[in-house]
């Protein structure tokens, strides 16, 4: 059997190596992770990787400038991440000086109204996600 590992509603910004990791050695009990609703930017080698998960998924989450978006493997699947298409100007309020709330600019509703299924029920500030919720962190308001 697996252990449930939930990793939700964080902020990462300019990782040396990756943003998100889950990984298991040889002869360790796998993992289950639900990765979502996660905002990862500027990350060196990747934005979120689960070298060996046992089930689990990864959703709904906002991974851009990172030398690779998504990674899975073992069982885990990963669907409805928003990973190219945009530049940090474009879809997030001030990037520049750390301000990584959706904008009030931005129509288009692949980030604003797109995150679909298993979503987490707060953001990362505690606005509660009801309705058509956002993906990333921040919950758009």
């Amino acid at each position: 059997s697996s252990f449930p590992c939930d990793i939700y509603n964080n902020v990462v910004i300019n990782a040396a190596e990756e943003g998100i990791v889950t990984n298991r050695t040889s002869g360790t009990t796998p993992v289950a992770p639900t990765i979502f609703n996660n905002t990862v930017v500027d990350c060196g080698l990747g934005g979120i990787q689960v070298s060996a998960g046992d089930g689990g998924f990864v959703r709904n989450n906002i991974v851009l400038n990172s030398s690779t978006a998504v990674t899975v493997g073992g069982t885990t699947t990963a669907a409805n991440n928003l990973t190219s298409g945009y530049t940090q100007s474009a879809l997030f309020v001030a990037p520049e000086s750390g301000n990584y709330h959706l904008s009030v600019d931005n129509s288009d509703t692949r980030a604003v109204d797109g995150a679909g299924t298993d979503i987490a029920a707060t953001d990362y500030e505690g606005t509660s996600r009801s309705g058509t919720a956002s993906k990333g962190a921040y919950e758009y308001s």
